[in-house]
C-alpha cells in the first residue's frame, strides 16, 4: 500500500489553481486562473511554491506535461482561450511549436529527449483535429491517428486509430 502526502497550495489571492501533469520529481505543471478575469498563467509546481512560465506575445496558457528534466509542454492562448498554439518551456524559456501545418494546437505530452506530441486544428479547417510528433523544429503528422493518448521516450506515440472503428494503435 502506498502512503500519500498532502500539501496544501496556496496561489494566492484571487487565484485557484489546476494541475495537468506531474514527474517523477514531483514536479508538477498546471495553471493558475485569475478568478475575476479567467485568465489562466501556466506554471510548474513544487513543493507548494510555482513559477510561473512565459507566454511571449499572448497573455495565457496551461501545462499539460512535464518531463524529468523539468520541461514541460502544453499552450499559450489569447485571454479568452482562443488562437491557442502548442508550446514547449526548455529551462522555463518558451518555445511557440507552430507552422503552416497547424492551426490551433496544443502539446499533449513531453518526452526526456523534449519531443512534444502535439494536437491541432489544421490551417484550412481547425474543426478538423490531427495528432503530431514535433522534434526539434519540425513537425511529423500522424495522419492515421484519430486521437491521442502517451508518448514514450522513443518517440512512439499511443492513441486511436483513424483506420474503421476505434482501435488502440502505436506510431
Amino acid at each position: 500500500m502506498h502512503g500519500s502526502v498532502s500539501v496544501r497550495v496556496q496561489p494566492g489571492s484571487g487565484n485557484r489553481v489546476f494541475f495537468g501533469a506531474i514527474n517523477n520529481q514531483g514536479l508538477a505543471g498546471g495553471c493558475l486562473e485569475n478568478i475575476k478575469t479567467g485568465v489562466l498563467t501556466p506554471v510548474l509546481w513544487r513543493q507548494g511554491s510555482y513559477t510561473r512560465l512565459p507566454t511571449g506575445d499572448l497573455p495565457a496558457g496551461m501545462v499539460y506535461g512535464v518531463n524529468e528534466a523539468g520541461d514541460a509542454t502544453g499552450k499559450v492562448t489569447q485571454a479568452d482561450g482562443f488562437g491557442q498554439r502548442a508550446a514547449r518551456w526548455v529551462g522555463g524559456q518558451l518555445q511557440v511549436l507552430s507552422n503552416d501545418q497547424v492551426g490551433g494546437s496544443r502539446g499533449e505530452h513531453i518526452n526526456d529527449k523534449g519531443s512534444v506530441a502535439i494536437v491541432y486544428g489544421m490551417p484550412t479547417d481547425p474543426q478538423i483535429m490531427r495528432v503530431g510528433l514535433w522534434r526539434g523544429d519540425q513537425l511529423t503528422p500522424l495522419p492515421e491517428m484519430r486521437s491521442l493518448a502517451a508518448l514514450n521516450n522513443l518517440d512512439e506515440v499511443l492513441g486511436q486509430s483513424t483506420e474503421g472503428p476505434a482501435r488502440a494503435a502505436v506510431w
